[in-house]
């Protein structure tokens, strides 16, 4: 019964180890925290689990002690950047986050970083080392942003015994004497500013490409052609007016629209160009009289009304093709708000020149914007459906931009709340294309304002590169999909050529190029399946006991067997023994 026993327990041992360790495929990551209490900032090191289940597209959050609405936010956030960069379906997949920490309460954004990190190794089916940790925020299209308390949470790691700490190259008060510390630390501290930049430290691997922009062919002509339109427009237009503002100006934006062109740079090009125009028409406007200034308006009411009938009877069938009716719809859209403002004063006059002046050339560059119809790679129709499920998303995310700005700051947010009215507004007609677009941009503006909270005037030039190299590889991703975003590709163009004069527009058109340059993520599967590299160990282990548990079983039997049969074959020997 002995020999029975030992080998049953034996067996069942066997058999439950490799059960575990099937049931245990969970990732871990160290993350680094700081807490403050008075004046006193003290770091820790807290510890992020997942495990990844087949599913429905679920993100669950489990944290101890209790969490705030920012952290949540930024673990959705992590996750949707995450299966973008590994391009898998993540909509059958179930994530199950759990944060670990000593922290009284687990709050903040820093966590962001890790969160993507740990998911992309997770997906990627790359090992994940054990010694080191990671702290920074997560932004629109991988940008890992600046954190507080950066002194704390490298002194925590020292003291947890790691070897390697990854945090963000920008960060909250940097000063000379954080710098010195850094780089005399005894752990290695390595400055990163994206995604990619992560991975490559960890896993060796980069899935960004260390090349130059190749613009699409299609593009560079119909931008030129477009580019060439509206400049001879101004060539027409501008004669010697007697000395004005509105002259100066239109005759600055002309000769930095010459500089554009000999970079071909064709959508700076056409932009001056398009200021120009509205400064010397309004010069023209304002020498007619009254009614003729009527007569004007009402004829560029009537062109505006044929052109939008013209776009909205349009079949949407590429991305190209969305993009180019979102940039002519706005244009239109722009039009006729001038024009509605004239209307309601009634007030024909000179005061009316520049409204006019500018619905005149906003309709001009959206007929000149048309060209580009058609252009794209031709693919299945985009369903409304699609463009209605995608506007959704894209107001669900900016609605968390700003519930998670609301967490930092106290002033209204007036400019994001009408962007988000007027995406709700598109949504409920059914104009489900300018939907996307003013999201996206409200999302990109909310961007700004959160890494406007955190950053001094003296690390913006250091941003602005950071963001623009990130709005290169969104545009390079694309051209591999056989996608070359329209208006990504603009603002990215765009953003350079007002680097040095403008940095501040030129984030904001950083930030624009990077939302609206991957839309087709809305609408098109993932290439991967669930595709996630699996490791076969723990599966070989597994099979190995069960054969092993049997094997053992088995003997257990035939011992048992043998015994039994021993036991009475003596029994029955004995009785004879007796008698002789």
């Amino acid at each position: 019964m002995r020999i029975k026993t030992k080998f049953a327990f034996i067996s069942l041992i066997l058999l439950l180890i490799p059960i575990a360790s099937a049931a245990g495929n969970i990732g871990h990551i160290n993350l680094l925290a700081v807490s403050t209490i008075g004046e006193n900032e003290t770091g820790s090191v807290a510890d992020l689990y997942l495990e990844i289940k087949p599913g429905t597209g679920r993100v669950f959050l489990d944290t101890y002690p209790l969490t705030k609405i920012d952290t949540q936010f930024s673990t959705r956030l992590a996750n949707s950047l995450a299966c973008d960069y590994t391009n898998i379906d993540c909509d059958k997949l179930d994530f199950f986050y759990t944060i670990k920490s000593r922290s009284t309460i687990v709050g903040g954004p820093s966590a962001g970083a890790a969160t993507t990190i740990l998911t992309i190794i997770m997906l990627k089916g790359e090992k994940i080392p054990d010694d080191f940790a990671v702290t920074g925020t997560i932004n629109s299209g991988g940008l890992i942003g600046p954190i507080a308390g950066v002194k704390s949470k490298v002194k925590a790691a020292e003291e947890k015994g790691l070897n390697k700490v990854l945090i963000p190259t920008i960060n909250v008060g940097n000063t000379t004497e954080i710098e010195n510390f850094l780089n005399s630390s005894k752990i290695t501290v390595v400055k990163i500013s994206n995604i990619d930049d992560a991975l490559y430290n960890l896993t060796g691997k980069r899935k960004w490409k260390n090349s130059s922009l190749e613009v699409s062919t299609v593009f560079t002509e119909v931008m030129g052609k477009i580019a060439e339109s509206l400049c001879d427009a101004t060539k027409k237009i501008m004669v010697n007016w007697t000395n004005t503002t509105f002259e100066n100006r239109g005759k600055a934006l002309y000769e930095k629209s010459l500089n554009a062109s000999k970079d071909r740079a064709y959508y700076s090009q056409a932009s001056f160009c398009f200021g120009a125009n509205v400064q010397f028409r309004n010069l023209d406007l304002k020498n007619k009289t009254n009614p003729e200034l009527k007569n004007v308006l009402n004829k560029i009411r009537r062109e505006i009304i044929n052109l939008e009938d013209s776009i909205d009877s349009m079949e949407i069938s590429t991305i190209d093709d969305l993009q180019t009716y979102i940039i002519v719809k706005e244009r239109i859209n722009d039009a006729k708000e001038y024009i509605v403002k004239i209307d309601i004063g009634k007030n024909y006059t000179n005061l009316s020149s520049e409204n006019i002046a500018y619905s005149i050339e906003r309709y001009n560059s959206a007929v000149a914007w048309s060209k580009f119809f058609g252009t794209g790679k031709k693919g299945k129709t985009l369903s409304k459906e699609s463009q209605r499920t995608a506007c959704i998303g894209k107001i669900s995310e900016v609605q968390g931009y700003k519930q998670y700005i609301s967490t930092y700051i106290d002033t209204p947010l007036v400019n994001i709340d009408k962007d988000i009215d007027d995406a709700a507004n598109y949504l409920e007609k059914g104009d489900y294309a300018l939907c996307i677009s003013k999201a996206s941009r409200a999302k990109a503006e909310s961007s700004m304002i959160l890494e406007a909270l955190s950053i001094s005037n003296d690390e913006m030039k250091t941003l602005l590169s950071q963001k623009i190299e990130i709005a290169k590889q969104s545009i390079i991703s694309e051209q591999e999909k056989g996608i070359f975003p329209i208006l990504g590709y603009s603002y990215y163009e765009y953003a350079k050529s007002l680097s040095e004069s403008d940095p501040n527009s030129a984030l904001l058109y950083t930030a624009y190029s990077i939302e609206l340059s991957n839309l087709d993520v809305y609408f098109e599967q993932k290439k991967d399946d669930i595709v996630m590299k699996k490791d076969y160990t723990t599966t070989y282990i597994f099979m190995l006991g069960i054969v092993l548990g049997i094997i053992l079983t088995s003997s257990v039997v035939i011992i048992k067997n043998k015994m039994s049969n021993s036991k009475k074959h003596k029994n029955f020997r004995k009785p004879n023994n007796k008698k002789r």
